[in-house]
Formats: structure tokens, C-alpha cells, sequence
């Protein structure tokens, strides 16, 4: 009887241990499994980035969820996600930056290829009312539900919660015509205070326009200032590019965010729409990247691939600027700003402050 009980409970323990062990493998080998990583501890000085103690210079695009005429998750097939992200590693880059909270499969997947998410959470823009408490609590409960369900994710490396601030390019124009900066600012302020009580380990940004009136709102309260800026860009629909430009532009910037604010700035947008045919793409995508040196932490490409939603007929691609910004097109067909990318986010290393390389010409 005793030899049976010892040979019984030997049996199960032996079973329980093959079951956890199973476990065990198929939860890391099922997409090395974010739940058994540990989040990213993600700190800012005046300059630079740092994950997990680390210096990481953001080398990045703008990323949505549009494949030609399909948009959104469910319609897109997966296979598309998957050569995306592969295609995105082969070129160097470590970040991409959404406009959307990303569904967890997308986000688990983004982990596997190393890719960081600069994800954005919640959405104010002209049409909010920012002297309103209820508009102000619902963009919190909606940033709060993502910052609560991927704030473990060792995807993360940030959250974001406005974009074209102060939306001067919407119909309704600057919303510093129908409200003051003080109002704005404790709006701002107050959702930027929920998202820190929620989430300590990463910083919260905000992208606003360079060079007009309002492009400092949040910036003495945010941990990275981003900026939306098409450096070199003087006319968009001509697409002439200037070096003098873009050179006096990122130095403003640098001004702005290290010098004054003593917190690192990124270049959130920027970028060349081959819709132009003043210049290559690549050619000035190249120069962007090149001129940002070290004085930012970090650049991010608008955008990853063509978006047909934006200015008409979702159905085709319509002949538009908008619809012409991707460094592949809608079928991941790489551009000359592919090569680009690929060719100088491979000299930049990612423990790194940027370019170093030789002096920019154009």
C-alpha cells in the first residue's frame, strides 16, 4: 500500500511537472510571449533616451493600419504585419509611432522584431472643448484603459496624446483662436497627471507643429517634446527642399527643447511625399536624417506606406499628397525612401546620439 501511494504521488508530481513544463515552452515559443517579459523602465535627460539604463536613439516611421483599400486589423491579412515588421528590421529601424492604440497581436509581433511602440493613446483635437470637464474625463478613461492594458508590454517605449498641436492645418483652424493658453494648458496638463499617476516607467510626449504660434503647448510639462517637422520643406505642394532651412529648423528645435526645457526633442514627422517630383524622395529623406545629428534623440519617417484613406475614395489611391507619403507604397513596394532609411538608420547605431557621419549635402 505504501509502495502504491509513494509510486501515485511520484506519478502525478512527475504529470504536473510535464504539464508545466510544456506550458512553460509553448509560451515563450507562441510569439515569445510578452507576458513572461518585464516592461521597459524607459528615463529621459536633457538629450537622450535611455531603456533600461541604455542610450536609444529613436530610429522610426509612422505606422497605421492600411493595406491599398483595406483599413483596420480585422480586414488586413496577417501575413501583411509580419513583412512589414520584416521589412522594417532589415532597414534599421527600432520604432514606429502610431496614430492608434494597436491591437496586442500587433503589439506582441512588433516585440518579436524588436521594434519599440510610441503609442498614442487618446486623441484631443479641434473639435474638443477644452474648458469642458466632461470632454477632459473622457479622454482620460480612454488613455487610461490603454496605459493600463499595455503598460506591462515590453513593446512600450512611450505614450503619446496629441498630434498637430495646435491643429492650425483643421478646418476649424488653431484652437488657440476659441481658447487661451492657460485654459489649454491645464487641460493638457491634467490628462498628461492621470497618465503618470497610472504609468511612472515611461515617458508621455505630444507632437505639436514647428514655427507657429502655440508650438511650446505642454512642453513644460511633458517628458519628450516632439515636434511634426518636414525639415527643408518650404512649400509642400512644390516639394522644393532647402538645406538652409532644414539646418536652421533642427537648430531651433534643439533650442527649444535640450537648451531651453532641458528635455530631449524628437522629430515626430518628417518626411517627403512622392506626390513631388521637384526632388527624389530618397534623396531628401536622406538629408533630413543626416541634419537632425545629435541635436535631437531621435527621427521619425512619415510614414510607412501609402495611405488611401486620406483624401477621398478609400477604394483607390487618389492623386493627392496626402495619399503619396509612404516610403513603400500601399502594397509594400519599396520607394527610393526605403533605400534611404535603410541605407543611413544602418550607420546609426541605436545606443547612439545620431548621425555622425559626413558633412550633409544636397
Amino acid at each position: 500500500m505504501k509502495n502504491r501511494e509513494t509510486f501515485s504521488l511520484l506519478f502525478i508530481l512527475g504529470f504536473l511537472l510535464l504539464v508545466f513544463s510544456a506550458s512553460f515552452v509553448y509560451c515563450q515559443d507562441a510569439g515569445d510571449s510578452a507576458s513572461f517579459q518585464k516592461p521597459l523602465k524607459v528615463t529621459c535627460d536633457e538629450r537622450n533616451i535611455y531603456v533600461d539604463g541604455k542610450i536609444f536613439y529613436v530610429k522610426g516611421v509612422c505606422y497605421s493600419l492600411n493595406y491599398g483599400p483595406k483599413q483596420s486589423f480585422q480586414n488586413i491579412p496577417p501575413d501583411v504585419w509580419e513583412k512589414d515588421f520584416k521589412m522594417m528590421k532589415e532597414a534599421g529601424i527600432n520604432t514606429i509611432r502610431t496614430y492608434e492604440p494597436l491591437p496586442p497581436p500587433i503589439l506582441d509581433l512588433a516585440h518579436r522584431y524588436g521594434l519599440k511602440v510610441i503609442e498614442n493613446i487618446c486623441y484631443p483635437s479641434e473639435k474638443t472643448d477644452y474648458s469642458s470637464k466632461a470632454d477632459l474625463e473622457k479622454l482620460k478613461r480612454i488613455a487610461l484603459t490603454y496605459v493600463e492594458r499595455d503598460k506591462k508590454h515590453p513593446a512600450i517605449l512611450m505614450w503619446s496624446i496629441w498630434n498637430d498641436m495646435p491643429f492650425r492645418w483643421s478646418k476649424e483652424g488653431s484652437i488657440l483662436n476659441k481658447y487661451d493658453m492657460a485654459t489649454i494648458r491645464s487641460f493638457l496638463k491634467e490628462l498628461y497627471d492621470a497618465i503618470k499617476d497610472a504609468d511612472k516607467d515611461h515617458p508621455v510626449t505630444g507632437s505639436n507643429i514647428l514655427g507657429k504660434s502655440g508650438e511650446e503647448i505642454g512642453f513644460d510639462f511633458l517628458d519628450v517634446l516632439s515636434y511634426n517637422a518636414f525639415l527643408g520643406i518650404s512649400d509642400w505642394f512644390s516639394g522644393k527642399f532647402d538645406l538652409k532651412l532644414a539646418k536652421s529648423q533642427i537648430d531651433k528645435i534643439e533650442s527649444i527643447t535640450s537648451l531651453k526645457h532641458k528635455k530631449p526633442g524628437l522629430i515626430m514627422e518628417t518626411g517627403y511625399s512622392t506626390y513631388c517630383k521637384t526632388n527624389d524622395q530618397g534623396r531628401v529623406i536622406d538629408a533630413q536624417i543626416k541634419v537632425a545629428d545629435s541635436k535631437v534623440a531621435g527621427v521619425i519617417i512619415f510614414q510607412w506606406s501609402d495611405g488611401w484613406e486620406k483624401a477621398g475614395n478609400a477604394r483607390i489611391q487618389d492623386d493627392h499628397i496626402e495619399e503619396h507619403w509612404g516610403i513603400v507604397d500601399a502594397y509594400r513596394n519599396k520607394k527610393s525612401g526605403y533605400s534611404a532609411v535603410s541605407r543611413i538608420f544602418g550607420m546609426i547605431p541605436t545606443n547612439s546620439r545620431g548621425y555622425r557621419g559626413s558633412i550633409v549635402r544636397f
